[in-house]
């Protein structure tokens, strides 16, 4: 009773045209289907957040190995959604990533305006990346907002599928959110899959403040990415997730991480001296308050061009005021190894991180700098938990500070939606058969005040039946149907 599969992530493990291979020859129809295949790589099991500007965005592609460079919005899934500042004092006007092994120490100056870079990054390292020339400014390539292919989608409508995961060519129906009546019918179709793309896309900016990837122009494979909290911008990198080997790395990206698979983290506008000086990622709360930073001390010296990563190492969870890194941060966990760790979400208004460890979450007060006891948090002792339909791309929340799991427990699974706040409510609704976890399906529509106002959705693939409900209300089964949910249906990342 403890399989934390996750229904969404559904990676073909025969598939023998992966678009991703560097020895396959690529075409110009090859970029939605190396997004996809990036996206099942990642998934619900992303051991860091994905840079996060963009689920569906594919990035510069090195000519050494076609290496695809592209992103979760958010890390999310992604991502994501699917996601450390490098701080030593008067490295303001550093913004461009160097090689592990180069000391980037500057005479202390004023903050500057703009971000900036200086015209080369000197290569001081035998068999490191070359210098590269950037421009004076860092141009922004935020992702403009997807748009919504014309189609009429009822905002209030129930999406429905007997299938676990209908695509290009699925039939879906949409239902009465109150007495689970079909409504219409409809194929799946470009414009319903861009409208369910687009939907899933828009999910991330709620919890995470998106970035922007500035050209640097080191044309080399590995996402560098900025998260800007007014005039103070912090820049980390990362390598492709979903590229897991160090030989099929592009060589030359990987003198700039150490070998634990951290780079170098710059701030411009700002003394970050209480910042790590490297870090795995950073992310930061929708509203740019907060800023996580994920590093760990790495045990072994040298970079992953040596061929090896680091084996036995913790990582540190820090969160820092967005606005003052000159003031020292809070550490919510350490101890958690990098093999565990599958993401961190804030609760949209900032007050909490939800961090994924495998298939369960660990709750910290983010202001006070505490872990909350997860069994009274759930209210359920020696149960698992795992995240509602969505959760791969927005951690567990459905509110401001509202979240929402699925209990599996040794006699019964339950839907819980609880409000973390202090006085919060919860509502609690038990799964009509005992199910394997595995099974069971949840979606919560977002932005709920009241856990005892929410409506949501319940689905038992194992007899093919869901279940409307709104509060505590009575459920209203949906007979024949293996997924319910409030977007539009159609698309699935990694489908």
């Amino acid at each position: 009773m403890n399989d934390h599969t996750d229904p969404n992530d559904h990676t073909d493990p025969n598939d023998s045209t992966d678009p991703l291979d560097p020895t396959r020859p690529q075409t110009a129809g090859d970029a939605d289907a190396r997004i996809d295949a990036l996206a099942r790589a990642a998934g619900s099991e992303l051991r860091r957040p994905a840079p996060p500007d963009g689920i569906g965005r594919a990035r510069r592609t090195t000519q050494r190995r076609q290496v695809t460079r592209a992103a979760l919005s958010g890390t999310a899934v992604l991502a994501v959604v699917a996601i450390g500042v490098i701080a030593l004092t008067g490295r303001d006007d550093r913004s461009s990533v160097v090689p592990a092994t180069v000391d980037t120490t500057v005479d202390s100056t004023d903050a500057p305006e703009t971000t900036s870079t200086p015209d080369t990054v000197e290569d001081t390292t035998p068999g490191t990346a070359p210098a590269s020339t950037t421009p004076d400014t860092v141009a922004s390539t935020s992702v403009p907002a997807t748009s919504v292919p014309t189609i009429d989608i009822d905002p209030d409508a129930i999406w429905a599928s007997t299938e676990r995961f209908p695509t290009f060519g699925s039939q879906v129906t949409t239902i009465d959110p109150t007495t689970g009546a079909v409504t219409g019918t409809l194929v799946v179709d470009d414009a319903l899959t861009g409208a369910s793309r687009a939907a899933q896309d828009a999910l991330v900016p709620r919890v995470q403040a998106p970035g922007t990837y500035p050209d640097d122009g080191l044309g080399i494979g590995l996402f560098r990415y900025e998260l800007a909290a007014g005039d103070i911008v912090y820049g980390n990198a990362l390598l492709p997730t979903e590229i897991p080997s160090l030989d099929l790395q592009d060589p030359a990206a990987l003198p700039f991480f150490d070998r634990c698979e951290q780079a170098e983290l710059t701030v411009t506008g700002a003394d970050g001296a209480d910042l790590p000086a490297r870090a795995r990622s950073i992310s930061m709360s929708a509203d740019r308050s907060r800023l996580l930073v994920v590093s760990s001390d790495c045990p072994d010296a040298g970079t992953l061009a040596d061929g090896a990563r680091a084996s036995d190492y913790d990582l540190t969870f820090q969160v820092f005021d967005a606005a003052r890194p000159d003031l020292p941060g809070r550490t919510l966990a350490s101890g958690v190894t990098p093999s565990e760790y599958l993401g961190a979400f804030f609760s949209p208004d900032a007050r909490f991180l939800a961090v994924q460890i495998f298939g369960e979450y660990r709750y910290f007060d983010v202001g006070a700098g505490t872990e909350l006891d997860r069994d009274v948090v759930l209210g359920a002792v020696g149960c698992t938990s795992s995240g509602t339909m969505w959760s791969r791309f927005i951690g567990p929340w459905v509110g401001d500070s509202t979240l929402a799991v699925v209990l599996e427990c040794s006699d019964r699974s339950d839907l819980l939606v609880l409000d973390l706040a202090p006085g919060g409510s919860e509502l609690r609704v038990q799964f009509p058969f005992l199910t394997e976890a595995f099974a069971l399906s949840a979606d919560v529509r977002r932005d709920v005040d009241d856990p005892l106002d929410a409506r949501f959705t319940m689905c038992d693939a194992t007899i093919g039946s869901c279940w409307i409900g709104n509060g505590d209300t009575a459920l209203v089964e949906v007979p024949g149907m293996y997924q319910l949910s409030f977007l539009p249906l159609g698309f699935n990342y990694g489908g």
